[in-house]
């Protein structure tokens, strides 16, 4: 289930709250001050890293236990 962000009509705090996909529509309340709050659309946060930078390169290992040489 994913995280949505929702913005209250009232004090425009936003809030984020993991639910379904079918209820992500769904108005909920504002944790603030308690009115409407509204399905509201967010930016993504990717995480780019270069190839030598990556995790797997880092602690990649041959089948003999040995880290390869990258």
């Amino acid at each position: 289930m994913p995280n949505y962000n929702y913005t209250c009509d009232n004090c425009s705090h936003t809030q984020v709250e993991f639910r379904k996909i079918s209820d992500r529509k769904s108005a909920t309340k504002c944790l603030v001050c308690g009115h409407k709050s509204k399905h509201s659309l967010s930016k993504p946060s990717l995480i780019l890293t270069l190839p030598q930078d990556r995790w797997a390169n880092e602690h990649e290992v041959l089948g003999n236990g040995v880290r390869a040489s990258v």
